[in-house]
């Protein structure tokens, strides 16, 4: 209840409506007539109308929304009481400068004011005409109009810091053996809940028959089959988003006329607010075919703990990497240039506390997260150093690195004959049951070739690389087909030459002891000498025949 002194204005109810209504108002029949008064309101606000002209506007517009069901019409008496205390002068004013802005006309016949519509595009004529050319749905157009989110695998990004989702979509029951078939996975996503539709009057045990049938011939659980007793609802309401993004897109009356636009406009959004609950609610109460399990009812919270569940089985050897920044298949800018940053320090600055990052910028984030935290770069024993996962027991394996080095190891000794493309141990990485991204690869990559120094020989283009440098980690970043691993193992013979190759180094290169006499830190040692001479002994004749010989041989070596 109010007091009389205290009644509410008409232009009051106007914004009442418009602020709570709107949608409902803008769908019904008389939605033309609403979307046109707030054209009229809004293009007054701009324009400097005064409140008084402002109020008056939407009182007319709403007579003139009721006239239908109210005896009341904006005749110049009723619209008078409509302006409050406002003077006959200014009243009048307003009423001239509405008039000459086309924004309000005055119907002499009928002794009233009426909102200036502009407008007598039909749109229920045009989308009734639209219905009658579509004849089959565009279900690629409706998934993009709905816009249906994926299903997240919550549980399995917080136990392995790896995000991975289901595609959520839809197709007819006709063509459901199709849209398997063609599905493939692509970057995070790994699998696809897809509801179908029923689009040709198919009775629900004939799609809940083809439904399981289909499910039973999946090879892998990567595709999960709903069926809804509400996707028979879903057809109608498609066709008519259908139509009425038809009218949009190809009406030309629309291009010229504002208020027209501005209503479908509207009844576009709330057809497609409509339809993505309707198919929230088929989800919701979808029964879900999959391969090996018992169909079964799963809301959509439990459709990401089926998610989670399917993605740990299929990773269940990934690594625990929890680091939001590169742990993804596509690193922002500055995620790079921090995990660049990062790599050349692992190179420079090896067996320094916190590789000699100073402050708090990403790398040391990085640092932290993916080398300190697993155990990788660690202080034993008075000194810091990497250390490789294959050494760690199980209860320290926390991270579940050691499965990966050692399927890494596998792939370099079962083709030690041979050099092994970075992007080969990648594919490994990236495939089942690993699932490792590619934003993490490279830093993994550096931290396995540091933990086998003595047995993995690095090469760029071709070429054997004494030691790792800026340079290699420019190419390795950029391009993984320019870098190569490759296991050495020593024969009998070899073993024989080694300690022989050790003394020649050691006695050439006073500040490289060999201490260990690694096999590829001797390979190392021979290459880095021979490149610190001096550059006119690389091209002079006036050597002895054999010293060319080593010289040539030197110079050809791509290999240790």
């Amino acid at each position: 209840s109010y007091a009389s002194s205290n009644l509410y204005e008409p232009y009051m109810l106007w914004d009442y409506l418009r602020s709570n209504l709107e949608a409902a108002i803008s769908v019904s029949p008389d939605g033309h007539r609403w979307a046109t008064a707030v054209e009229n309101v809004e293009w007054c606000d701009v324009n400097g109308a005064s409140d008084l002209e402002i109020n008056l506007l939407k009182s007319i517009s709403l007579i003139d929304l009721f006239k239908d069901r109210s005896p009341v019409s904006a005749k110049r008496e009723i619209v008078q009481t409509c302006g409050g205390s406002a003077s006959n002068k200014d009243f009048e004013q307003a009423l001239k400068k509405l008039s000459g802005w086309s924004r309000i006309i005055y119907r002499e016949y009928l002794e009233t004011y009426a909102i200036f519509e502009g407008s007598d595009f039909d749109i229920d004529r045009a989308t009734n005409h639209a219905l009658e050319e579509i004849e089959t749905i565009d279900f690629g157009k409706l998934i993009e109009l709905a816009s249906l989110q994926p299903v997240l695998a919550k549980r399995h990004y917080h136990e392995y810091g790896a995000l991975r989702w289901f595609d959520v979509k839809i197709c007819p029951v006709s063509d459901l053996e199709n849209k398997v078939k063609e599905f493939e996975p692509k970057l995070d996503v790994i699998g696809c809940f897809l509801l179908v539709i029923p689009t040709e009057e198919e009775t629900k045990e004939y799609a809940q028959e083809k439904c399981e049938t289909i499910a039973l011939s999946l090879t892998q659980n990567d595709i999960i089959i709903g069926l809804s007793m509400h996707s028979w609802k879903i057809k109608k309401m498609a066709r008519e988003l259908l139509a009425l993004e038809y009218v949009y897109n190809n009406s030309i009356e629309l291009q010229g006329d504002r208020v027209a636009r501005r209503e479908v406009i509207t009844r576009l959004t709330d057809y497609q607010a409509q339809l993505e609950s309707s198919l929230s609610q088929a989800f919701d109460t979808a029964e879900w075919f999959q391969k090996g399990e018992t169909s079964a009812s799963l809301s959509q919270a439990e459709l990401s703990g089926m998610a989670s569940k399917l993605a740990s089985e299929r990773f269940y050897k990934c690594p625990k990497i929890y680091n939001e920044l590169v742990n993804r298949v596509k690193p922002s800018g500055t995620a790079n240039a921090a995990k660049n940053s990062l790599l050349k320090r692992m190179i420079e600055f090896a067996g320094h506390p916190n590789l000699e990052i100073e402050g708090y910028p990403a790398e040391m984030g990085l640092l932290k997260s993916l080398l300190q935290a697993t155990g990788i770069y660690s202080f034993v024993k008075g000194e810091w150093k990497f250390i490789s996962p294959e050494n760690f027991d199980d209860s320290s394996d926390t991270h579940k690195l050691k499965g990966l080095w050692m399927e890494t190891t596998k792939l370099l000794q079962e083709n030690d004959n041979r050099s092994v493309y970075l992007n080969e141990i990648y594919d490994l990485w990236r495939k089942e049951p690993f699932g490792v991204k590619d934003g993490v690869m490279p830093i993994l990559a550096v931290a396995y070739l540091l933990t086998n120094e003595a047995n993995v020989a690095f090469y760029r283009e071709e070429i054997f690389q004494s030691k790792v440098t800026d340079l290699d980690i420019d190419y390795l970043t950029k391009d993984a087909a320019d870098i190569k691993f490759r296991w050495m193992n020593l024969s009998e013979l070899s073993r024989n030459l080694l300690s022989g190759l050790a003394e020649i180094v050691r006695s050439l290169d006073s500040e490289n002891r060999l201490k260990d006499m690694k096999p590829i830190d001797v390979g190392r040692g021979l290459i880095s000498i021979f490149d610190k001479i001096n550059p006119w002994t690389k091209i002079t004749l006036n050597l002895s025949s054999n010293a060319r010989k080593i010289r040539d041989l030197f110079k050809r070596a791509n290999d240790p």
